[in-house]
């Protein structure tokens, strides 16, 4: 066996494997030996069957086998011998005169390696919001809740405190989604908008519909970056429904349906109980900001190559829908890149902290989720250990749970160390301002 490599660039490179007869024949001659052990062929005793009538029937696909583990194996070794840190997986490169019957066969791959770089957090600085919440935003809620749990009628015609359910297409985006639900007050065409009639259509600019950019990238199932940048790209709106919100009295009965029987008594105490609930809320908000502020920081301050052919290569021959993913590389390599980009600098902080986690703190983190959910529900008492232990025991018997329960905590822990490390300048700023900033990115 021989082993080789050569450079298409310093992140890029090419590894040939040569395999000879000599290499693989011993392990497939054991492997068939094993296999007449085994053969029942009628006219034979069990394990007499001539060993020619044996290779006959499986040699071949014997032979394949034993030169693919062999390949693996030495791929592997080879890489960790030479200590070749890479950027996914190895990817085989077809060669058009490969002949399985050759004495010699040489097999070639491509790998990419991952860029040399520092990460120092501590040099940063970013600003972290503290959103003020005062009466406006609280009233705000208030009335949102009591159109939400109102009665409803359908109307005729559009006005500033219409709701509205919609049909939204555009062929070249591949957008065509119907009952896209709206208020007037939360998009930028109103006057526009309110013109129409039930089952009238209208061509309008997509990327400034909605005043939140959030609610132009959820019309998406593959949201884009780039094409939300489009001024350019318009949609066809057509009207399908036409709502009108009678708001719901401030009784009890209104409160009770919101929180419980008798949990809450009085508008004050509905104010004080949104106003704490609103806190965390925007905490949440605040810190994902924060977080989204840093890993753009991060991008554009460390400074490396990628090896970027193999990157593309690899995306492809990982992808089930090949063409999909060409296509998402020509419109959409700008995000693709900077994901990529911020996943290794991420790596780089997770090993030089040990940001770890720990089977315990799993467990822990689930445990409070449950607590969570159970008081969102209207529980007010707290379950006992035998029954929270079950519950968790349940949860993570489901890897996708398992998978997204890690995520959420790993979240948790890199943000905790962001704040640590990073010197974040704190501002006051109120909601409205701060859902400017949200549009502005």
């Amino acid at each position: 066996m021989n082993i080789t490599k050569k450079e298409k660039d310093s992140l890029h490179q090419l590894i040939n494997i040569t395999i000879s007869e000599n290499d693989y024949e011993k392990e497939v001659d054991n492997t068939l030996k094993e296999y007449r052990k085994k053969m029942d062929l009628k006219g034979f005793r069990k394990g007499n069957v001539p060993m020619g009538v044996v290779k006959k029937r499986y040699y071949q696909g014997v032979k394949i086998e034993e030169i693919n583990k062999l390949l693996q194996k030495s791929l592997t070794n080879y890489i960790e011998e030479q200590k070749l840190d890479i950027i996914g997986n190895p990817l085989p490169i077809e060669t058009k005169d490969f002949n399985i019957e050759s004495k010699e066969i040489t097999f070639e791959f491509e790998i990419g390696i991952k860029p040399k770089f520092e990460v120092e957090l501590k040099s940063l600085k970013v600003p972290f919001y503290d959103i003020e919440i005062n009466d406006a935003l609280i009233d705000k809620d208030v009335k949102m809740l009591q159109e939400r749990y109102g009665d409803s009628v359908d109307t005729d015609s559009i006005t500033a405190q219409s709701y509205v359910y919609a049909h939204f297409k555009n062929k070249d985006l591949h957008l065509d989604k119907e009952n896209v639900f709206f208020s007037v007050e939360e998009i930028n065409y109103a006057d526009k908008i309110k013109k129409l009639k039930k089952g009238e259509s209208i061509l309008l600019p997509l990327h400034d519909f909605f005043k939140n950019e959030q609610r132009t990238t959820h019309l998406f199932e593959k949201p884009n970056p780039d094409l939300l940048k489009d001024k350019k790209a318009k949609v066809t709106i057509t009207i399908e429904k036409i709502n009108k919100r009678i708001p719901a009295e401030l009784n009890q009965e209104f409160f009770d349906k919101l929180f419980g029987k008798d949990k809450i008594t009085s508008l004050d105490k509905m104010k004080e109980l949104l106003n704490k609930e609103k806190k965390i809320q925007l905490e949440k908000e605040t810190e994902m900001f924060f977080f989204n502020d840093v890993k753009k920081k991060l991008i554009n301050k460390c400074k490396f190559n990628i090896p970027t052919e193999f990157l593309k290569n690899w995306i492809i021959s990982n992808a089930k829908e090949k063409q999909t993913a060409k296509d998402d590389i020509a419109n959409q390599w700008t995000s693709i890149e900077e994901n990529i980009r911020y996943q290794l600098i991420e790596e780089k902080i997770v090993i030089k902290n040990d940001l770890k986690t720990t089977e315990d703190e799993l467990i822990t983190h689930t445990k409070e989720l449950i607590k969570k959910q159970l008081q969102s529900m209207g529980r007010g008492d707290e379950p006992n250990d035998s029954e929270l232990d079950n519950i968790t025991r349940n949860i993570l018997q489901n890897k996708e749970e398992v998978k997204r329960i890690e995520q959420e905590l790993f979240m948790t822990k890199i943000l905790s160390l962001f704040k640590e490390q990073i010197s974040a300048d704190k501002k006051k700023i109120s909601y409205d301002n701060f859902i400017k900033k949200i549009n502005q990115k």
